[in-house]
């Protein structure tokens, strides 16, 4: 009697089981095509987290002097523009990465970037960078793993910004934190200093 309650209680706990499994998929499933149409339908403008009618963002960055803090000449690094609808119709190369190109990036389910893999020359069985990026819920990058073609962590970045009065970052602060002074009481020393010129219709 005994043994036909145990197998009556496992045959319902696995009833049970399968229900709930079908119910989460039932319930998951119009989520995740519903934020994978969201993202679809967003455009190139909003993908890339700008505000309002953006008509040509350009961008720089200058070097921050461990010593005495103060910052380099600025050097230019790309000029992207949108048409009114918010579609990218113009993207200069990156500057500053001749030896080295994005040949993977990883997205979320918005359709932001949150993972690039570098390689030499272009060459798939060259990585030798991996980032990782942290965004805030606005898709806005806080921070950054670099890790080498083993894995290995070896450096952090934090990012802070300051604004326009649409909301889009005009100067991004990054800090860093390198992997030879993880030892818990090394702060993050700020390195390099973005910038971005934006133009509006």
């Amino acid at each position: 009697m005994l043994d036909t309650c145990l197998s009556q209680t496992k045959a319902i706990m696995k009833i049970e089981m399968k229900v709930t499994n079908r119910l989460l998929y039932v319930l998951t499933v119009p989520l995740l095509l519903a934020s994978a149409v969201n993202a679809q339908q967003k455009s190139d403008r909003e993908r890339a987290g700008l505000l309002g009618m953006v008509k040509t963002v350009v961008s720089a960055y200058t070097f921050v002097d461990e010593e005495n803090g103060k910052e380099s000449a600025p050097h230019s690094i790309q000029t992207i523009a949108y048409n009114r609808n918010g579609k990218k119709i113009k993207e200069t190369p990156l500057e500053g990465c001749d030896a080295c190109s994005i040949v993977k990036t990883t997205n979320d389910t918005e359709g932001r970037v949150i993972e690039e893999a570098y390689y030499r020359d272009g060459k798939e069985e060259s990585l030798f960078l991996r980032i990782g990026y942290t965004l805030d819920h606005a898709g806005k990058r806080i921070g950054a793993d670099y890790h080498d073609a083993s894995g290995h962590l070896y450096r952090k970045w934090k990012y802070t910004y300051e604004y326009d009065s649409r909301g889009n970052w005009i100067k991004q602060m990054a800090s860093m934190y390198d992997s030879k002074f993880f030892d818990g009481k090394t702060k993050f020393v700020l390195r390099e200093v973005y910038y971005r010129t934006i133009k509006y219709y």
